[in-house]
């Protein structure tokens, strides 16, 4: 296990430095990967519901409310990840904007389609860990829940190949290193 600090790069928070244990797979989306993903967003985020899949250190999430996000929920599996993650946003003293969520992703989404009065995000993170296989899985299950329109974030390694769906368009992509970004909307 290693401590290190995560930066908000952005809007209310900005400078503010939580501290991280890297522990498993968590990798955290670098400074310069968030600061060209919230470039590609500018000012439409305010007022937006996010959902932060594999949240891990809930960075995308949280610098999204920073920015002017009205929520996000930070949905993370690791027990001791997410527990952590809670401190860092009580820690931000925004425990009404910021829901921490411990528990499966996969299982949440597919709860979430079967419902009828799910909630609906604006935009949806997904920063799995890049030892994810089933990209495209992962891409229907959030299908149900991203709104007509909403923006969907997907970072994947370099070297992973990811089918898109015809239901999602492609803004914007770079990649930085070993990251792989991609920035869709819902057209259908």
């Amino acid at each position: 296990m290693t401590v290190t600090q995560i930066r908000i790069i952005g809007g209310r928070w900005r400078g503010s430095k939580l501290d991280v244990t890297i522990q498993g797979q968590l990798r955290p989306s670098g400074d310069r990967v968030r600061e060209t993903l919230f470039n590609w967003f500018g000012a439409t985020l305010y007022g937006m519901h996010c959902l932060d899949v594999f949240a891990g250190t809930g960075a995308l999430g949280l610098e999204a409310v920073s920015r002017g996000a009205a929520s996000a929920l930070l949905i993370e599996q690791h027990l001791p990840s997410a527990k952590s993650l809670q401190e860092r946003v009580s820690t931000l003293q925004d425990s009404q904007t910021v829901e921490v969520l411990q528990g499966d992703a996969y299982r949440w989404l597919k709860q979430q389609a079967l419902m009828a009065e799910a909630d609906h995000y604006d935009v949806i993170f997904l920063d799995p860990p890049f030892t994810e296989l089933h990209y495209e899985d992962l891409l229907d299950a959030v299908r149900p829940i991203l709104r007509d329109g909403g923006r969907l974030y997907l970072e994947t390694a370099t070297s992973a190949a990811v089918k898109l769906p015809n239901w999602l368009q492609v803004l914007r992509q770079k990649t930085q290193g070993q990251v792989a970004m991609t920035l869709l909307q819902r057209v259908q």
